[in-house]
């Protein structure tokens, strides 16, 4: 039983490094079409990215063989009374539905709706239960970060039906 538990830990061990191998890879690829704008270039963001993910899998990892290594020093939960703790399915099904109606919509509907929707879903599925607050809090988030990436970094994020509007 305590092999099966740490499976899906090592999968996101191997998930984690697979993206940032991924990122790493396509950052050997990246095009002469990015002028570098100032001091830190287009490739600086998914290095670093790449590199986080590289560290939070290595933290994983040793959290999982700190863990088996109690686990063999302590009495099991089913031996100790103890419930077993196990995956909320909702908060992740929840998540990913919101993940993949951002992806569906973000051409068509533009980044500000696809991400404020991204944002006030996520804050559902997470237990908050303040729909209006959470609409205004997601729709300043996605205003912002459209207007962050726009002007700050230059970045165009698509608009939409928001086109005339932003």
């Amino acid at each position: 039983m305590r092999g099966r538990r740490t499976l899906p830990d090592l999968g996101l061990v191997a998930l984690l490094l697979g993206v940032a191998a991924l990122i790493a890879w396509d950052l050997t690829h990246l095009s002469g079409n990015y002028a570098q704008r100032g001091p830190v270039g287009p490739a600086a963001v998914p290095a670093v990215v790449a590199l986080l993910l590289v560290a939070c899998a290595a933290v994983l990892a040793v959290q999982i063989v700190r863990s088996r290594r109690e686990d063999a020093e302590e009495p099991s939960a089913e031996t100790s009374g103890e419930p077993e703790q196990r995956a909320d399915r909702k908060t992740l099904i929840v998540l990913a539905g919101a993940l993949l109606l951002t992806i569906a919509l973000i051409e068509r509907a533009g980044w500000v709706i696809a991400g404020a929707l991204l944002f006030w879903l996520s804050c559902y599925a997470l237990g908050s239960r303040n729909p209006l607050r959470d609409l205004a809090v997601a729709a300043a988030l996605s205003i912002g970060s459209f207007y962050l990436f726009d002007t700050g970094l230059g970045l165009h994020l698509p608009a939409g039906i928001l086109q005339g509007i932003l």
